[in-house]
């Protein structure tokens, strides 16, 4: 199978979309990231927390991890089943794409987002390194969410379903 290049209106919505897309989401990220750290705290002190702060710091590293990985996870999944021609293990190898992709950059916004936040200073990573925490258990997500998409329920949704012929009424 040839490998076929995207059409140009993807090749753009996943190199500017994406990381645009990831970038925006940064202060949602890091109240989550200080959230995980501080359970007593509400959903507004932790937004306040960020915006008290850089709200977008860490959003950079997420920003330059979107431009491969919203270009490459969907056409590495076609890749892969095309090669392999098994969907499951193209989704296994997919997931695990993803995670080698956004590990290191994951990693260091939450980093950054807790040293913003407070007067920590913790070891930093990396943004480019996808081995210092365990890649198999940051696969499962996706692993999960494309193995779902292989769902006979899924497959099935949209098609129309036939409906049986109406009985003819008999006379007598």
């Amino acid at each position: 199978m040839p490998l076929q290049i995207p059409d140009p209106p993807l090749l753009v919505a996943g190199g500017l979309g994406g990381p645009l897309i990831m970038w925006t989401v940064t202060p949602l990220r890091n109240a989550l990231t200080l959230g995980a750290n501080n359970r007593q705290a509400s959903m507004l002190q932790l937004y306040r927390q960020v915006f008290a702060s850089k709200p977008y710091g860490g959003g950079g590293y997420m920003a330059a991890a979107a431009c491969p990985g919203f270009l490459v996870v969907g056409p590495m999944y076609h890749v892969y089943n095309g090669f392999i021609g098994n969907s499951a293990a193209a989704c296994v190898l997919t997931a695990t794409n993803e995670a080698l992709i956004f590990c290191g950059s994951e990693t260091k916004n939450a980093q950054v987002a807790i040293i913003f936040s407070s007067s920590l200073s913790l070891l930093s990573f990396s943004s480019l390194s996808p081995v210092h925490f365990p890649v198999l258990l940051l696969s499962i997500l996706p692993l999960l969410l494309f193995s779902s998409l292989l769902s006979p329920a899924c497959s099935n949704y949209g098609k129309k379903k036939k409906k049986p012929f109406p009985m003819e009424k008999k006379s007598l």
